[in-house]
């Protein structure tokens, strides 16, 4: 396996993220006719559950898995063909919080919030400004193919997935990636409507503040509440954070509100 011999315990200090959302690519992988030995020998997966819906993986298990899958499967594009696929629930506990948030600006919010707990080591964010809101995403660790599959992944998450949440459509006002273009813009085209401008500077899209407004269909405020309450668990178990990413964190989960000021 690509991991060159680590043992298990020095894996498992790295980063670490879901291992549901893991399993989820791993099985669909699978699905497309990939071999389960042979991708679990390019992932390093020896010793590490992916059954365990509450389990760990190391974010570079996540990484491995994405390449390889789109290596055996030779689909340029496996992240977005991956994720048109899922719903939400995909997130587990999550992915239910999002769903039964009052409105889309709540559930992503409350994404934000306890977004270490589905990807310790990436950093996901939200800037509210002039009509606009803005996120901002950085994968962990050095650049490597995966990372653009990811971005695409939750380029859709934002963009596509919370277009058929609320039943609308989401404008898109910015679209830029760090990685180059890998073949030609028609699958942008069918998902997203629009191809993104390549070898930008950072990975961010946009769309107006307005769409966070949306009411949620599945609203339900004692089941959020509820997987609140489950995943607050979840995030409390996990190692502790700097202060600096302790106030990011404060930040992303009062933007959404529109009650940031300085002295909040």
């Amino acid at each position: 396996g690509r991991g060159g011999g680590r043992s298990r315990a020095s894996r498992l200090m790295e980063p670490t993220g879901f291992a549901q959302g893991t399993r989820h690519i791993f099985d669909y992988a699978l699905s497309r006719g990939v071999d389960e030995a042979q991708l679990l020998r390019r992932a390093d997966l020896e010793g590490l559950s992916l059954r365990d819906p509450d389990a760990r993986l190391p974010m570079r298990c996540y990484y491995d898995v994405i390449e390889a899958g789109a290596e055996l499967t030779g689909d340029l594009h496996f992240g977005l063909s991956y994720i048109d696929s899922v719903t939400p629930d995909a997130i587990g506990a999550i992915g239910f919080l999002a769903m039964t948030s009052a409105t889309l600006g709540e559930s992503i919010g409350r994404i934000l919030r306890y977004y270490r707990v589905l990807a310790s080591g990436e950093r996901l964010s939200l800037e509210l400004a002039n009509g606009r809101a803005t996120v901002r995403f950085e994968p962990w660790g050095p650049a490597r193919g995966a990372h653009a599959q990811v971005c695409e992944i939750y380029a859709f998450d934002f963009l596509v997935m919370s277009a058929r949440m609320t039943g609308e459509p989401v404008p898109i006002l910015e679209f830029d990636v760090r990685h180059s273009r890998r073949s030609d813009d028609a699958p942008y085209q069918r998902v997203f409507g629009r191809a993104p401008r390549f070898e930008a500077p950072e990975n961010l899209w946009s769309f107006p503040t307005s769409v966070l407004d949306r009411p949620m269909p599945n609203a339900d405020a004692a089941l959020a509440r509820f997987f609140e309450g489950y995943v607050e668990k979840l995030d409390r178990a996990l190692p502790g954070e700097s202060l600096a990413e302790s106030l990011r964190q404060r930040i992303a989960e009062r933007l959404c509100d529109g009650e940031l000021s300085i002295a909040a």
